[in-house]
């Protein structure tokens, strides 16, 4: 992971942890996919930068919850309907899916704010080439006009963007820092000098 400036940045993370929800979401991925990791260096690296930028903490805290789940919440292969259901499934609905309505976040439950950046952020980078054929859902991609969260978009992106590089996840792993920069300045589409603030850590 890139060099984390602020003390505080890890801080505000640990908080936003705390959210009971996100605390039982959270403790559920680990236990079945990869994907925390990664998002746990994006959301800490998300949060950093946003200092750079003097974010209020309000933001610096959304921040936090978009980059926590932005990966879990678009690769969910779990209809949205179904999780959202608060009464138990039909037996044709379960199809072996042992889930309960609140051991897994949903797009819906919450803020609209990190809804809006966690839905906008790939609209501002490009995929790097792949190393393999990944099987994703098709994604829609939109963006916001709200200063705020158009900022925070882009952030995201950027972040989620230089740490795959950088791990390798769905593309060719990078680890010369220089190349991985360069492709990071390749493929997002994003305020350059978000990426000149990225090179400072």
């Amino acid at each position: 992971m890139a060099k984390i400036l602020y003390s505080m940045s890890r801080q505000i993370l640990e908080q936003v942890q705390l959210d009971p929800l996100l605390s039982l979401h959270l403790r559920n991925i680990k236990n079945q996919n990869h994907t925390y990791p990664h998002s746990y260096k994006v959301a800490l690296l998300s949060i950093d930068l946003g200092q750079d930028y003097l974010f209020y903490d309000h933001d610096l805290v959304n921040l936090g919850y978009a980059g926590l789940l932005h990966e879990d919440q678009r690769n969910s292969k779990v209809p949205a309907g179904i999780l959202s259901k608060i009464f138990p499934l039909m037996n044709k609905e379960s199809g072996g899916i042992n889930l309960k309505r609140k051991d897994f976040l949903q797009l819906s439950d919450l803020s609209q704010e990190v809804r809006e950046i966690i839905q906008s952020h790939q609209s501002y980078k490009q995929n790097p080439i792949q190393e393999r054929k990944v099987q994703k859902t098709p994604e829609i991609k939109v963006r916001y006009n709200n200063p705020e969260i158009l900022f925070s978009s882009q952030i995201l992106a950027l972040c989620e963007l230089y740490e795959s590089l950088k791990a390798g996840r769905n593309c060719k792993q990078v680890k010369n820092k220089e190349k991985r920069i360069h492709l990071v300045r390749q493929n997002f589409l994003g305020y350059p000098s978000l990426v000149d603030r990225l090179v400072q850590r």
